[in-house]
């Protein structure tokens, strides 16, 4: 059996219920958000005591300048970054990981995030890196409406009846038009990455469905109201099950549990969660395609600490490994596998290369022999 068909995970009851929850209605939404992927600790009575993490807290926070160029263009947008807090409690190594497209609001949030200070985060008592940090800057336009312009309005309904009539040449088309518009509000990115993603369902693009919809916020109750956002979770946790993001699907669980509307979908939610754990424990691989984006990093939660790059079809150059308290930067070659050891948390990879370089990242159940070895 080769990688792929080791990698399936769900029962057929579990399928059917994938292909009728992907049929139910998707809505318009947006995100004001900020997380920290932190390491989490359990407890028995038999287990040994390792060590007592502290994690690092904000001691000052810089407001991002929002560009005047911009306000006066009643320009709307965001960025997302992920930085590290040193021993010092400073910052470095901030990266842009996605952005509305503006470059002076990714200045902008790399500026303000630089400023920022830590209590760093301790380890019995000592101070270490805190490595896995991500953030979002939102820059609204307190009396917007979340309206989209007339020129935007008009290109979107060329592609949406392009859409609609199946002619999916003309659809790709129109988009693409409407994604060289420039977006001047929240509200016009969201509409235009629902309508692409509605046309990657259409042409059944999973990948390009769920780059789609994670472009999209959650939280700006200008834009989205809690059906829309429970929609948008719901197909999330769905495609990040088909495409084997395991771990970040397990991420997207957890925010929709806490949701009101998902209460009754919650014991078909818990199964297909129970199921993705009982894969990440098990023997078989865990293989997911990777395609590097303009101008972007490719990144993914590890559910597992080994892993392989292979069948790079074009250029990779460079592998940032961040974890909760870790932090490594390798070069990339042809299946080199890394191990990386228990007592990293939460470990999340950057991989860096040349636009639209495709790759497979083959997850091992066990460790294996290295040849890139991290300590």
């Amino acid at each position: 059996m080769n990688l792929v068909d080791k990698s399936c995970i769900l029962s057929k009851n579990a399928l059917k219920w994938i292909l009728f929850a992907m049929k139910l209605p998707s809505y318009s939404l947006m995100l004001c958000f900020s997380s920290l992927l932190l390491p989490c600790t359990s407890f028995a009575e038999t287990s040994q005591h390792l060590s007592t993490i502290t994690n690092a807290k904000v001691a000052k926070r810089v407001t991002p300048h929002y560009p005047a160029k911009l306000i006066r263009g009643n320009i709307e947008g965001w960025a997302r970054a992920s930085y590290i807090v040193e021993t010092d409690g400073s910052v470095s190594n901030v990266i842009i990981t996605d952005s509305s497209g503006y470059k002076s609001f990714e200045r902008e949030t790399i500026r303000a995030i630089k400023g920022w200070t830590f209590i760093p985060a301790q380890e019995n008592g000592k101070a270490i890196q805190q490595c896995h940090n991500n953030i979002q800057m939102d820059f609204t336009m307190a009396d917007e409406d979340g309206g989209v312009s007339r020129k935007f309005l008009s290109k979107y309904k060329k592609a949406k009846k392009a859409l609609e009539a199946k002619d999916f040449k003309l659809a790709q088309a129109q988009l693409v038009k409407l994604e060289n518009h420039k977006q001047r509000r929240l509200s016009e990115n969201v509409y235009s990455k629902l309508l692409k993603a509605d046309y990657a369902k259409a042409i059944d693009d999973k990948s390009l469905q769920l780059l789609s919809l994670s472009g999209i916020g959650l939280k700006n109750k200008k834009i989205i109201n809690p059906e829309q956002e429970f929609s948008i979770l719901k197909q999330k946790f769905i495609l990040k099950v088909q495409l084997n993001l395991y771990k970040s699907a397990l991420a997207t669980y957890k925010k929709l549990e806490k949701l009101e509307l998902a209460k009754p979908y919650l014991a078909k939610f818990q199964k297909i969660k129970q199921q993705i754990e009982d894969f990440i424990a098990s023997d078989s691989e865990i293989v997911i395609t990777g395609d590097i984006k303009e101008n972007y990093a490719w990144n993914h939660s590890l559910a597992r600490n080994s892993f392989t790059l292979t069948n790079i079809q074009g250029s990779l150059n460079k592998l940032d490994v961040r974890c909760a308290n870790k932090r490594h930067v390798y070069s990339v070659e042809e299946n080199n596998t890394w191990n990386i050891p228990s007592s990293w948390k939460s470990c999340s990879l950057y991989i860096y290369g040349a636009d639209n370089t495709k790759f497979t990242l083959v997850e091992h159940a066990k460790n294996i022999q290295t040849t890139a070895a991290i300590y």
